[in-house]
């Protein structure tokens, strides 16, 4: 019927389907989605899926081995004795997860792209373990699963490296659990909806772990209806393809993140970009962290270290009664003129090797704009490691490289950085007085940088 409502029959499928994506987005997706979640959410949630897979059918391939390893089917072996090995296993894992979280504390907020790779690498860590170990259990003639009693030796590893393993997935626990928490913040709206996206992601784990361990029996299934010789080499050949497809996963899923929370490393690539032209955006940055230029800018870094020309960065006031006792040391100072943060510079001989080691020491009034202070204060200190780098280089001679340095110079090197600095030097394009620094803090927020997000602490050497 043109011009009239469809036909009522063949309309019936695209109802349908309307139906099944409304109780799949009820089920798995926030509510509003896609307009209640950041752009870079679907892309992110796709790539975390096949991990989460990936990751599912590999355990079921290692808790058969390990239920073999502890005796499951064996007459011999006791309930006793395996139960004995599970608590040894979980109590190892549970004091590292405790140790691991009290050394780390707020650095999981600052990096989580870089703490959720490496939750993912010790989980594949982990997994390679538990899949490894009893294949090493021996019996007393020297023989894998040989019909004999298990030699003690090997009963000894066999326990080490399952707490090895748990030692692994405890990491994966709190590293994984922090990052998580940081990244549902970002994904919602200023946490307004990051329970219902918490919820959601717990659903979508739920159904690809559902998916993963039906995967992973049948899986099992094929494996032992194989020959046993050949067994252990397709279970290894399928774990390590699996392995490869969650590393690939956990990449795209990192690089598709398009974080705007700011931390050290984040503000010193903005920094040096805004010197040579524009700030980028977080989509741009996205595309830069975790590529090759990114890598390559990293070991340009410790290439500078190598050469004996250290320079860390480190908030806090400096430890003056320590430093003047220090043998070759010599210590220069500023001030922001307005008074809102100190800036220390300390140059000396390296502890091992030849060279110059530096600390900038930066101390931030505490109040109102701490943030702002904070942020200023270390585009400040970037802004005066560059030129001492600099200055260090266009000097490389033997004083230098036997890291003697006369405080007469480290003045001169941090008063030569004041006066060509950029935070009392007027921005040419401006005409309402505006420094360099002050346009930078505007266009953080023109190219969408959450300038209320600054996680930046007491060591920031990047």
């Amino acid at each position: 019927m043109v011009g009239g409502d469809p036909d009522p029959v063949g309309g019936r499928p695209s109802r349908s389907r309307n139906v099944l994506y409304r109780l799949f987005a009820a089920a798995f997706l926030p509510q509003g989605y896609p307009d209640s979640v950041p752009a870079d959410y679907s892309a992110f949630q796709l790539w975390d899926t096949v991990q989460g897979f990936c990751s599912y059918v590999r355990s079921m391939l290692t808790s058969h081995a390990l239920l073999k390893g502890v005796g499951v089917g064996v007459e011999e072996s006791s309930a006793l004795g395996a139960v004995f090995v599970f608590l040894v296993r979980d109590m190892s894992g549970q004091l590292a997860g405790v140790l691991f979280a009290a050394v780390q504390g707020t650095g999981f907020d600052a990096y989580p792209k870089q703490w959720r790779l490496f939750a993912d690498t010790m989980n594949n860590v982990g997994l390679m373990i538990d899949l490894m170990a009893p294949q090493l259990l021996l019996d007393e003639n020297g023989a894998a699963d040989g019909p004999g009693e298990r030699s003690r030796s090997s009963e000894n590893l066999f326990l080490a490296l399952l707490c090895c393993g748990r030692v692994c997935f405890a990491l994966v626990g709190v590293a994984g659990g922090a990052s998580r928490s940081a990244l549902t913040y970002h994904f919602s709206k200023d946490g307004r909806n990051a329970a219902d996206i918490s919820g959601k992601e717990g659903s979508q784990e739920t159904l690809a772990s559902l998916v993963g361990m039906l995967a992973g029996f049948y899986l099992l299934k094929t494996l032992d209806a194989l020959e046993r010789s050949i067994q252990t080499q397709v279970q290894w050949l399928v774990f390590s393809l699996l392995t490869l497809l969650h590393m690939y996963s956990n990449y795209r899923a990192v690089r598709s993140l398009q974080l705007v929370s700011l931390n050290a490393s984040k503000v010193s690539h903005l920094w040096t970009r805004f010197s040579a032209g524009q700030v980028p955006s977080p989509a741009d940055y996205a595309q830069y962290e975790l590529s090759p230029l990114h890598l390559y800018d990293w070991v340009q870094e410790k290439v500078n270290v190598v050469k004996g020309r250290k320079i860390d960065i480190v908030f806090g006031e400096h430890p003056l009664g320590e430093e003047e006792d220090a043998e070759g040391q010599v210590t220069a100072s500023l001030s922001d003129p307005d008074g809102d943060y100190g800036i220390t510079l300390t140059l000396g001989p390296l502890a091992f090797g030849r060279g110059v080691r530096g600390t900038l020491f930066v101390s931030v009034r505490e109040g109102a704009q701490e943030g702002r202070r904070k942020l200023k204060a270390y585009c400040h200190a970037v802004h005066i490691k560059s030129w001492v780098i600099r200055s260090l280089e266009a000097r490389s001679g033997p004083a230098i490289k036997r890291g003697r340095i006369d405080e007469e110079w480290a003045s001169y090197i941090l008063l030569k950085a004041d006066e060509g600095d950029v935070f009392k030097r007027r921005y040419p394009r401006i005409s309402k007085g505006w420094t360099w620094w002050d346009r930078f803090w505007r266009d953080l927020k023109k190219k969408g940088w959450a300038r209320d997000k600054v996680y930046i602490y007491s060591s920031c050497n990047n």
